[in-house]
């Protein structure tokens, strides 16, 4: 099992990072958020965001206080310090209500931080810290390296920062030291910090209560301004925000500081914008047009980071939908729509939903509607992923799990396609990265014709989604093989663990019978070898026998034996000296293994997956301790030792297993609620 990574956000329930929190949910973070009080209704809007209520803690914490920050950070790998006060108006201690908390606060934040050994720490900054610059040239774009002249900030006068700017001069002042110290300390400490800064941000709000950039846009449809702003000249979507802040964070190469803006705006093209959206509205006064510096967002833009365009149409409908503006203005709304439908029709190709803000990748998982396949679709959804997921009929009511899970709605597309047709499986794959073959028949008993019923069908498949996959250019194949071609083996020594070079033999399965075991090895062999003759990225994945709830309704054959035993329709336990039935894996723990090696750019060919191997005499005690009834024959007397499985490689990618008695009481409780087993059990 793979441990999720686990960030923190402060200041959680305000404009921006509501967004943030929201697309980190929604890529598969755990997410622990500061607020001054988890239980403020105000704070009500994260706990029903999608994936919260089981990926999302929220901690009672102050940046003014270190320890409550060491709480909420510790665990995390990432911290995005978001939470800041931005002053509206001119307050009464500049000093203490504006400057104090906002350095103190970021201080905090970084020395908790350091203490928790945090990977890399985004900070939320401003464009408030880059654009008070007197000295800048006038005719070049502010970037990165132009800062505000903390000197010229304070001399402003606030009737003069106000005309211009709307916010008071101590947070240009607060935010440009705050900033400046982050990325000193990052030198000095040896701590990844990089800020980014956005400029004035509006967009449609999660949170109930209306923020300051929010209700800049508020008042000038109210008519409350009689003069049009200056602040803006400067404007980005709190949405692409959301999405710049993450990019700066997840991309390795990111560095330093980042300046965040989508547009530069003309005042009078911001009238005209608003009065071809809402013709009711009446321009206010517009003062003599100074020419202003344009902002350079080349840096954050080679990140891969691209805006959406500037209709404020999604601002206004949310804010008639919080009753923030009156309803007559709905019309005009839709008057919006028609008017500006080029614009519209272009946004919607580019994003269908809010959701699309976050880069998607698009995969392929064969056999989805397996016992395996469905765990590894439900893990991909859970992620972000799209994902391809072919099934020999995407109507049969075996496959009706597949639409319920998470995400399935908008994310998943199920193919009709067979492994032995090469077409259908082309058709499947187009347009995805990568793919994760784990269809495979797997026989219930002895085949009459072998070669026909077992080795062929599992030999074309594989062949089969190789050449699709090079044929489509795929980035990445992950293999699900099985461990039994691995332990068919009589050459390897008794007393060495098998691990990643331990191949079954395949002479001595056609010997032996055991044409399934046979298959698996030839076809995974030929995966390897394909591999490295045809440039095709491909990782292959052993699993031992795999247990656990499951997804489908139709009962799979590992789920049977387990089931058998707990009827008593076994006279004794299966012999567990060579038995599969002693290397058990948790099929929840395999669908993270498989996401890990396909995700971690290291993983290279093949990996053995089995938790810790248990004896039969462990595997009876488990079952008695959690159902005292379950009765079972004595073991054998002599019973010899089976050899072990080295997971090692895999572990080294940092996968991890749940406990057995975990798995049994899951997978009981699954068969009890879908009738498989009576309730009296």
């Amino acid at each position: 099992m793979v441990d999720k990574e686990r960030v923190c956000v402060t200041g959680a329930g305000g404009f921006v990072a509501s967004w943030i929190v929201k697309f980190l949910l929604y890529k598969g973070y755990i997410v622990h958020g500061t607020t001054r009080n988890p239980s403020d209704e105000k704070n009500a809007h994260l706990k029903i965001l999608d994936n919260a209520t089981e990926n999302l803690k929220l901690f009672k914490a102050d940046l003014q206080d270190y320890r409550s920050l060491c709480a909420a950070i510790t665990g995390c790998t990432g911290v995005f310090h978001v939470a800041s006060p931005v002053p509206v108006g001119p307050v009464a201690n500049p000093e203490v209500e504006v400057i104090e908390p906002v350095i103190t606060g970021t201080r905090n934040v970084l020395r908790a931080c350091s203490e928790m050994k945090v990977k890399r720490v985004v900070v939320v900054s401003s464009i408030a810290a880059v654009i008070i610059n007197p000295n800048w040239p006038k005719d070049q774009p502010m970037d990165e390296t132009c800062w505000s002249d903390e000197e010229h900030c304070k001399k402003f006068e606030l009737t003069e920062l106000t005309k211009l700017f709307f916010f008071n001069n101590e947070y240009y002042l607060a935010k440009t030291v705050s900033e400046s110290e982050a990325l000193h300390y990052a030198k000095t400490k040896n701590l990844d910090i990089i800020t980014i800064c956005p400029s004035l941000t509006f967009g449609p709000m999660l949170q109930s209560e209306l923020n300051s950039s929010s209700m800049i846009l508020a008042k000038i449809l109210k008519d409350e301004c009689e003069t049009m702003l200056n602040i803006v000249r400067w404007v980005v979507d709190v949405r692409d925000v959301a999405q710049a802040v993450l990019l700066a964070y997840e991309k390795p190469e990111a560095e330093g500081r980042y300046i965040c803006s989508a547009f530069s705006v003309e005042k009078q093209d911001f009238v005209d914008k608003l009065k071809g959206i809402y013709p009711n509205f009446s321009p206010m006064k517009i003062p003599v047009e100074e020419k202003y510096q344009e902002l350079n967002c080349e840096k954050l833009k080679k990140l891969g980071w691209t805006t959406r365009p500037l209709t404020l149409t999604d601002s206004v409908q949310n804010y008639l939908e919080k009753g923030i503006l009156d309803t007559h203005l709905l019309k005009n709304i839709l008057k919006a729509y028609i008017s500006e439908k080029a614009e519209i029709e272009r946004r919607l190709e580019n994003m269908q939903s809010e959701r699309e803000i976050v880069e998607k990748e698009r995969v392929c998982v064969t056999g989805a509607g397996g016992f395996i396949a469905s765990w590894i679709v439900k893990l991909l959804l859970s992620k972000g992923y799209i994902v391809h997921g072919t099934v020999r009929d995407p109507s049969d009511e075996k496959n009706a799990h597949l639409k319920l899970l998470d995400n399935a709605t908008e994310n998943l597309q199920l193919f009709k396609a067979d492994l032995q047709d090469y077409n259908s499986l082309c058709g499947a794959i187009a347009g995805c990265i990568g793919v994760f073959h784990v269809a495979s028949p797997v026989p219930a008993g002895r085949a009459a014709n072998p070669e026909a019923e077992v080795i062929e069908p599992v030999m074309t498949g594989t062949r089969n989604i190789l050449m699709a996959c090079s044929e489509i250019k795929v980035k990445r194949l992950v293999v699900v093989s099985s461990v039994v071609s691995v332990i068919k083996n009589p050459d390897w020594p008794k007393d060495q663990p098998m691990d990643e070079s331990c191949w079954s033999d395949e002479e001595h399965c056609r010997k032996t019978e055991n044409w399934y075991y046979f298959a698996k090895t030839a076809s995974e062999r030929e995966a390897l070898e394909y591999s490295k003759k045809n440039d095709l990225d491909v990782i292959t994945i052993c699993p031992s026998v795999a247990l656990g709830p499951m997804l489908q309704s139709t009962m799979n054959s590992s789920s049977k034996i387990l089931i058998k035993i707990l009827k008593g329709l076994f006279p004794r336990l299966p012999s567990f000296s060579n038995s599969l039935f002693r290397r058990l894996i948790d099929v929840r723990d395999f669908a993270e293994a498989v996401l890990l090696v396909y995700e971690k750019p290291e993983a290279e060919g093949r990996y053995l997956c089995s938790a810790p191997s248990v004896e039969r005499h462990d595997f009876i005690d488990k079952l008695k301790n959690i159902y005292p009834k379950f009765s079972c024959s004595p073991m054998t007397p002599g019973e010899e030792k089976g050899q072990e499985l080295n997971c090692e490689k895999l572990q080294k990618l940092g996968w991890t297993t749940r406990p057995l008695e975990e798995t049994l009481l899951d997978s009981v409780q699954d068969y009890l609620e879908k009738e498989i087993l009576d309730e009296h059990f």
